[in-house]
């Protein structure tokens, strides 16, 4: 009985465990629009409990009006982000990406 109790203890435990470090929601975190016209989305993907060390991939996507979408990389070790917000500096044609106010990366969006 003893053996019993303590392995559905262990059980509720591990299973109390895992819904608290929960991965919350991948998708968008933020988006904006430079004054060229440019749109620039950053968004995260939660890469699974057996992942290892990777547990987010974040990235950005960029588009220059009519053309196609460009793919930016920022990290695939990630933890999950809370917020991202986007800065736009038109001396180098880049954007800023911070995350909880750190920065994380910044990503030139001229054309290759």
């Amino acid at each position: 009985m003893t053996s019993f109790l303590c392995s559905a203890a262990l059980r509720i435990l591990g299973s109390g465990y895992l819904l608290l470090i929960q991965p919350g929601p991948g998708g968008e975190l933020a988006r904006t629009t430079t004054p060229g016209g440019v749109e620039c989305i950053v968004s995260q993907k939660w890469n699974g409990w057996t992942n290892g060390g990777e547990p987010y991939t974040v990235w950005m996507n960029s588009r220059a009006p009519g053309g196609k979408w460009r793919w930016h990389y920022i990290d695939h070790e990630a933890s999950r982000w809370p917020d991202a917000t986007l800065t736009y500096d038109a001396a180098s044609d880049s954007i800023t990406v911070k995350s909880a106010g750190r920065e994380m990366r910044k990503l030139s969006l001229k054309a290759e």
